[in-house]
């Protein structure tokens, strides 16, 4: 029987697992196929489709936690911005987010947020390396 921190942690894996795909499916990473006027640029699912190779179904957000992943796109439209990459959100952008959208959070959900924003972080430096990569050759 799985106890009750292991049921969020599931969750939060969940969230973070559909973040990563959307980084690396639904992003514009420099990929280009042809369009009008020449080429464009394209998402991965778009690239792939253009050279007909299936990309996967997009992971589904679990129903217990779209408010959560509703807060962290809301957190990560007010990220500032690093030199060369994204500085995490902290937990003090996180409370005072919360204390001034008077928005009740758990312990359980900004463990998530956290969660969520590392795997989205990494899914993004994987990505932009992936690009300098290929910008190279």
């Amino acid at each position: 029987m799985r106890g009750r921190n292991e049921f969020f942690l599931e969750l939060g894996e969940a969230l973070a697992d559909v973040l990563k795909y959307q980084v690396r499916y639904s992003m514009h990473w420099g990929h280009k196929v042809s369009g009008k006027g020449g080429q464009v640029d394209a998402t991965r699912v778009e690239y792939n489709a253009a050279f007909g190779v299936e990309s996967p179904d997009p992971p589904p957000i679990p129903d217990a936690v779209t408010h959560v992943w509703e807060w962290w796109w809301k957190l990560n439209a007010r990220r500032v911005p690093g030199f060369d990459s994204m500085s995490p959100l902290t937990y003090s952008e996180i409370y005072h987010w919360s204390v001034l959208t008077r928005t009740k959070i758990a312990t359980q959900e900004i463990n998530m947020l956290i969660m969520m924003d590392d795997a989205y972080l990494q899914a993004v430096n994987a990505e932009r390396k992936e690009q300098r990569d290929r910008d190279k050759s």
